[in-house]
């Protein structure tokens, strides 16, 4: 399975030395100088040096005054991480932090992750309901069932003072993990479930033969069910973990010609289709640009007539337009790690990032049906013509030696309309960094549904905005007060959405089926829609 390999670990070290020394030091009043070697309708906003950031969980959580904290969990190096306070998404402040080594209460066997006292690739994940944040422990050899490796589970109901809960050991090395519910976290590259009902003593079982995976996302539209990038070469699928000790697979996809390593797999924020990211079998020494892309797929049959969820359509694939470090006409090649490890949709847009190791990160419209002229990447990959064919790219930044590990959009509910362009971003060199998106940003989605039955006549429904991240978890909220549109029979009605979002019209239907159609104009901040569906009275 593929890993950073050291050697290129201390040359990113040695080359962030570097560019501290060569750039001024006025050049941002805090972290790290932003030294943007590429970048378009994209601001520097912050920077919060950390050691070897990893990935990003981020949580919010209501104080008992009733105000609202949000909050990100950083993984480090060393067995750790780090929670920042991003109330203020501008201006982000340690709140707390943890090392498993430090802590005498984690026992000896987890004083070093590995036998060099590093962590390889820590991963943390926030159950913020019950307080509890979950981090992996693993070391580079990852064959045998270490002692050291495993999985801990702390305490963060006081954020500045994390305490050590307990911990599996002998997982053998486990890559990244996911808390899926109150009850189980997933982890992968060694598979293992873990119950920590008790977190203290937290128990692990092996999922069942045939699932394994690469990395999960619980769908904030289905609760019960998860995307999944599978271990299997092209592979992923979606999983029913409603029980989640006895997972079992709703449906698997392949694509092997086209895709290498399905590493993270995201649906759009309505369910339409699904982006996922290759991470290529050269994994983090793949050296030829552009690496893995983000490949979509249609399962609801809106953009290639006939899919489903059973039956996807291939969309296309979006490749960064990234050469390399070294333009490939010099010698062919680009001597850095060059895939797409990362990518993430807006809670609420068809706007997506796109992480690319050192080629920094990308943001994209995936609904854009690439034409040439477009710009867009156009190339050959180890021998292999490809080229990008779903996607556009509206913005680019890419520092100066970061290896960009994560880039994720701000979950939130959020009142400031500018904070909504603003997104995140963790590695090695730099550790975390706020950007703005300055291009194009497109309204949001709404939620617009009509109920199947019509009882006397009355056509019913309800609007609603798409999930967002909460301190209970993904939830949607009602739109209220909003005028729709009701169509049936040559008919059209006029109603209002009460409070929770619910409209209700008679438009007077006689026994048997209608064809309804539902519209709502939008306004400032989100885009009309429109559906249309068989009902019966």
């Amino acid at each position: 399975m593929p890993r950073k390999i050291r050697t290129l670990l201390a040359l990113a070290t040695a080359l962030g030395a570097l560019a501290a020394l060569s750039v001024p030091a006025g050049a941002h009043n805090e972290g790290l100088p932003s030294v943007p070697l590429d970048i378009e309708n994209v601001e520097h906003v912050f920077n919060r040096p950390q050691a070897g950031g990893n990935n990003l969980a981020f949580f919010e959580r209501r104080e008992q005054d009733g105000t609202i904290k949000r909050y990100v969990a950083a993984s480090t190096k060393v067995n750790g991480f780090d929670i920042m306070d991003v109330t203020e998404p501008e201006h982000v402040a340690l709140a707390g932090s943890y090392t498993l080594g430090d802590d005498p209460a984690a026992g000896a066997s987890a004083l070093t992750g590995s036998s060099l006292g590093l962590n390889y690739h820590p991963w943390v994940d926030v159950n913020p309901q019950r307080n509890i944040a979950a981090i992996s422990v693993e070391e580079p050899a990852v064959t045998a069932r270490h002692t050291t490796t495993g999985v801990a589970f702390i305490d963060i109901s006081n954020i500045a003072n994390p305490k050590f809960l307990g911990k599996v050991d002998g997982l053998g090395g486990p890559h990244t993990l996911r808390v899926i519910d109150d009850t189980c976290v997933y982890t992968s590259l060694q598979t293992w479930g873990i119950d920590y009902t008790d977190p203290t003593d937290p128990e692990e079982f092996r999922l069942p033969v045939g699932m394994a995976g690469h990395e999960y996302f619980p769908d904030p539209n289905n609760p019960g069910l998860a995307w999944v990038g599978t271990e299997t070469v092209g592979r992923w699928a979606l999983w029913d973990v409603s029980d989640c000790r006895n997972p079992t697979i709703v449906d698997d996809h392949s694509d092997p010609a086209n895709l290498d390593t399905a590493h993270e797999a995201y649906p759009a924020p309505d369910g339409s289709f699904v982006g996922v990211a290759d991470f290529t079998r050269s994994g983090q020494t793949q050296t030829e640009c552009p690496g893995g892309g983000i490949h979509f797929y249609d399962i609801s049959g809106r953009y290639v007539e006939g899919s489903s969820l059973q039956d996807p359509g291939k969309m296309g694939v979006y490749f960064a337009p990234f050469s390399g470090l070294r333009p490939a006409e010099t010698d062919g090649t680009n001597h850095a790690s060059c895939t797409m490890h990362s990518w993430q949709m807006a809670p609420e847009r068809m706007i997506a990032l796109g992480g690319l190791y050192t080629g920094g990160t990308y943001v994209l419209d995936p609904l854009h049906e690439t034409q040439p002229g477009d710009g867009e990447y156009s190339g050959t990959h180890m021998g292999k013509a490809l080229a990008t064919t779903q996607g556009k790219t509206l913005g680019r930044v890419r520092d100066a030696f970061d290896f960009v590990n994560a880039t994720q959009w701000l979950p939130f509910d959020l009142a400031d309309p500018e904070h909504e362009r603003l997104f995140f971003t963790t590695g090695w060199e730099r550790g975390i960094d706020v950007y703005k998106y300055t291009g194009p940003l497109p309204k949001k989605l709404a939620d617009l549904s009509v109920s199947a039955s019509a009882a006397g006549g009355a056509v019913t429904g309800t609007l609603e905005r798409f999930p967002l991240l909460t301190h209970t978890g993904w939830e949607s909220t009602p739109l209220g007060g909003q005028t729709v549109e009701i169509t049936a029979g040559g008919t059209t009605v006029q109603a209002v959405t009460a409070a929770d979002g619910s409209f209700s019209a008679n438009l007077g239907l006689g026994a048997g089926s209608h064809q309804v159609t539902v519209t709502w104009a939008g306004d400032d901040a989100f885009r009309g829609e429109t559906t249309t569906r068989t009902v019966s009275v």
